[in-house]
């Protein structure tokens, strides 16, 4: 199981890296693209419009990520929990106290 999260944390970690690459490479690329605009004839509606559809993907990529990753990490907080219950860690009561903190901890 270990291993399993281990791949998990790896994927997140990579998503996460890829995402602020290509962050850069964008804001790289903005910017040499604005030095090869002819500023006398401004920004057309096609740079501007390439500019924005890219950005608004990529931050959804961003906030589907947050997401996924926060999904991920309260689903592994649960199976812990679970996990302890089942090995005889907590008991009864302090297992459905820990459950209930969880839960609030996790609508917010």
């Amino acid at each position: 199981m270990s291993t399993f999260r281990t791949r998990i944390h790896v994927t997140e970690s990579l998503a996460l890296l890829l995402c602020i690459v290509a962050t850069f490479a964008f804001a790289l690329f903005l910017v040499l693209e604005w030095q090869l605009l002819d500023l006398s004839r401004g920004i057309t509606p096609y740079y501007f419009g390439v500019t924005f559809i890219v950005w608004a993907l990529m931050l959804l990529f961003i906030g589907y990520w947050y997401q996924a990753r926060r999904q991920s990490h309260e689903q592994r907080l649960m199976e812990e929990l679970q996990f302890a219950y089942a090995r005889g860690d907590l008991t009864t009561e302090e297992y459905q106290e820990r459950q209930k903190q969880l839960q609030k901890k996790t609508s917010r």
